[in-house]
């Protein structure tokens, strides 16, 4: 990732995905390439399109694509299922404002500069977070969280399941 300017993506002889490094991994073409390009959180949802509106539901949260970024990262993407992805560098516990949800911690991994945190939403859905070193938590604990959705990604959930 750090020596070229193009990444292949093969899986058993097939190309799943052609780009750089950057889009590659913001930007995988499926769940496939999203988790073989580092650690990513996947989850089944709706996108949904209303008075001209899109929004995306998953199990734990909904959330409204902006018109803009929204349009331009997923032009060609309607109605119907997708995968969210959202890398655990983009979730933070909230400190203010309202939670996306809350995860009840069940391990915590010091990796130096952060922890890695592994848990469950209350609606049961795995998810990764980092956080900084200091961070108080231990494991038990509910933690709310937010999702920074200007770096989460949608997938197409028919290209999602084989690599498409």
């Amino acid at each position: 990732m750090s020596l070229g300017d193009q990444v292949v993506v093969l899986n058993k002889g097939a190309i799943m995905q052609i780009g750089t490094p950057l889009d590659v991994y913001a930007r995988p073409a499926n769940s496939f390439v999203a988790e073989f390009i580092g650690s990513a959180n996947l989850y089944d949802g709706v996108l949904q399109m209303q008075g001209g509106r899109r929004s995306v539901k998953i199990g734990f949260a909904e959330f409204a694509l902006a018109d803009g970024p929204g349009k331009e990262r997923w032009p060609d993407l309607d109605s119907g299922p997708v995968q969210l992805m959202c890398r655990p560098q983009d979730i933070c516990i909230a400190v203010s404002g309202a939670a996306h949800a809350r995860v009840c911690v069940d391990e915590k991994l010091f990796l130096g500069d952060r922890i890695r945190v592994t848990g469950r939403t209350t609606s049961g859905e795995r998810i990764q977070f980092e956080t900084i070193y200091t961070a108080q938590i231990q494991v038990g604990d509910l933690v709310p969280i937010q999702i920074n959705f200007e770096n989460a990604h949608l997938i197409p959930r028919h290209e999602s399941t084989t690599g498409g």
